[in-house]
């Protein structure tokens, strides 16, 4: 426990890197555009983060993803260090993970 606050204590940011492994990249599927994001996160430190929420913007768009939707579209990289059962959106020290989310930006029409 005691390592646990002073983590908490600790006023330097996360030693957390995020990353995109391409551009975001607009797509139409059923009439709707969407933005198709594949974002990559490494922890850096000796300590596990939870990743507890992820917000996308696009213009006036904007996206949050929260408790299991944000667990459905994390993927750990590697061999699986967790137990079955663990909270999928923690990444362990020296771990990665990427994040497979999209968001719709607009409609369109459908094509005749």
């Amino acid at each position: 426990m005691p390592e646990t606050a002073a983590i908490a204590g600790d006023p330097h940011a996360p030693q957390l890197d995020m990353s995109f492994l391409a551009q975001p990249a607009p797509i139409v599927q059923n009439g709707a555009i969407r933005l198709v994001y594949e974002m990559l996160i490494t922890n850096f430190s000796r300590a596990a983060y939870v990743v507890d929420s992820i917000e996308a913007k696009a213009g006036r768009t904007q996206s949050k993803f929260a408790d299991a939707t944000l667990a459905a579209i994390i993927k750990h990289l590697g061999v699986p260090a967790q137990p079955t059962g663990a909270d999928v959106r923690s990444i362990d020290a020296g771990r990665s993970v990427i994040v497979f989310s999209s968001s719709i930006s607009a409609r369109t029409k459908r094509p005749t």
